[in-house]
């Protein structure tokens, strides 16, 4: 979930706002129906969907279309995502579940309309100091929680926190999510720019 939210005041398909895209449009996942593109990066696709049955739109991340079909990484991601799905936190974007669809895993997030820290920062600069306090101590309540849980969430950086319309900022994207004491992670996990000397080394 590292792509930025705009608002969508009506479920129905609409134009296409500029850096979204059309593809997928009215197509399933499951019982979700794709309203349109919100981003795409090296690990999938992220869309906004509508959901039927509740009445609310979600988000949905799932692997790219062009991307060969791996049954050990699909059984690693929907087992990841049920996992994120057990941390309840107002600073952690809520997982509400996750599945196969035609041999493609996906997840359901909830929809937070907003953009991420990073297009915030990219687009205003520097945070005023009181707001990047304020902001800073939620997403460390967020991260205490996960920590509690004997977990880590991998892949911490500007893109993976959303700041929403309330100004709440929210911990996204739980696809390295993994146990503390995990001893056979890849060193190059996660985003190289925000990893800690500790994993570039290997070192506990």
């Amino acid at each position: 979930l590292t792509a930025d939210r705009a608002e969508m005041a009506n479920p129905s398909p609409q134009p296409v706002p500029t850096g979204t895209s059309r593809e997928g449009v009215g197509t399933q996942i499951g019982r979700f129906t794709i309203l349109r593109q919100l981003g795409r990066g090296s690990e999938g696709v992220v869309y906004l969907a509508r959901d039927p049955e509740l009445g609310r739109d979600v988000a949905i991340k799932t692997r790219s279309p062009d991307q060969a079909p791996n049954r050990q990484i699909a059984e690693l991601l929907v087992n990841t995502a049920r996992t994120a799905s057990t941390l309840s936190h107002p600073n952690i974007v809520p997982v509400f579940e996750a599945g196969m669809h035609q041999g493609t895993p996906y997840v359901v997030y909830e929809y937070v309309p907003g953009p991420t820290l990073a297009r915030l920062l990219a687009s205003r600069g520097p945070l005023p100091l009181a707001r990047a306090v304020i902001m800073m101590s939620q997403l460390l309540a967020g991260v205490a929680l996960i920590h509690s849980r004997g977990l880590l969430h991998g892949d911490i950086k500007p893109g993976n926190v959303l700041v929403g319309t309330d100004g709440r900022a929210r911990l996204a994207d739980f696809g390295l999510l993994r146990d503390a004491n995990a001893q056979h992670v890849r060193p190059t996990s996660g985003t190289l720019r925000y990893l800690s000397p500790e994993c570039l080394d290997g070192s506990p």
